[in-house]
């Protein structure tokens, strides 16, 4: 019997074709949509090998829904080479069709000057090691996971063990719909066990972070307005994502997520996040999301 990390693991595992094309599966996380987290991991996954350099940011576009039933393939393309720096563009392809295109860009180390915003006042009033683990939380919803109000397909989400761990200082943050300031949304996120010496690589750990990165990051936006992904005539979906890479991390540590809207308009909303790890900013993320509200 394999781990939840081994799964995630084999789901990042890309069969190369040739020197810019990939082969990769799917997995039915949220019903038959695929996960917009996958196609980040799996475009960060299938570039690495085309340079030495270090990712340091990445631009995404959602383009189509995905079908979480069916393979992919992911096409690169290698836009720079240069001294410094190198630039490649990953398309995900499926039934032929375009669903995802990213530009990824790498830069050499370097040193230079350190600056990081304030540490978050939250990772000393809930430190994780004060907050109920995941199964718990579960056993506390169970009873609205259960009702009808929950699609079919969403129940296991809610109800089986993830590839990633959580801990949260407000679980009930995805089902209910009681408004939030923009700056109460976080959650601390890890794997369960970690890599083995074979993926123990800085893209994989990369690759990770961008999977749980895209987890709830537009629920920040949807809560303001007391809504949720479950909220009648509320059609939802991720438009773009990015994300900076500014420190090496370790995803089988504990990773705290803050995440903050600001501004919700055109039935679009704007929603940063920081990842923290033993007082550094390792990560930043943005995403824009469709959050149309049909009265």
């Amino acid at each position: 019997m394999t781990t939840l990390t081994q799964d995630l693991i084999q789901l990042l595992s890309l069969e190369q074709k040739d020197q810019r094309l990939f082969l990769a599966q799917s997995e039915p996380i949220f019903g038959p949509r695929i996960f917009g987290g996958q196609l980040l991991a799996q475009s960060i996954v299938s570039a690495a090998s085309s340079t030495q350099l270090p990712l340091h940011s990445l631009h995404a576009y959602f383009l189509a829904r995905g079908d979480a039933l069916a393979p992919l393939v992911y096409k690169i393309e290698y836009l720079r080479d240069g001294q410094s720096f190198a630039t490649r563009q990953v398309t995900a392809i499926q039934h032929g069709k375009r669903i995802f295109m990213a530009q990824l860009s790498y830069m050499k180390s370097e040193d230079g000057a350190e600056y990081q915003s304030a540490v978050p006042d939250a990772l000393d009033l809930h430190p994780v090691t004060s907050l109920q683990n995941e199964q718990w939380h579960k056993q506390r919803l169970s009873h609205q996971v259960q009702s009808d109000d929950v699609p079919y397909f969403l129940k296991p989400f809610h109800v089986d063990s993830r590839p990633i761990e959580f801990a949260l200082s407000d679980p009930d943050n995805a089902l209910n719909s009681e408004a939030l300031q923009p700056n109460q949304y976080a959650e601390y996120l890890k794997i369960h066990h970690p890599l083995a010496a074979q993926h123990d690589f800085v893209y994989m750990h990369q690759a990770i972070a961008a999977y749980y990165s895209d987890y709830n990051l537009y629920n920040a936006a949807l809560k303001i307005h007391g809504l949720n992904y479950l909220s009648p005539q509320l059609t939802t979906t991720s438009l773009d994502h990015t994300l900076y890479f500014h420190h090496p991390f370790r995803v089988e540590e504990w990773m705290y997520y803050d995440m903050q809207t600001t501004c919700t308009s055109q039935s679009r909303g704007l929603t940063h996040g920081q990842m923290w790890q033993n007082g550094k900013l390792v990560c930043s993320t943005m995403q824009e999301n469709l959050m149309r509200y049909e009265v």
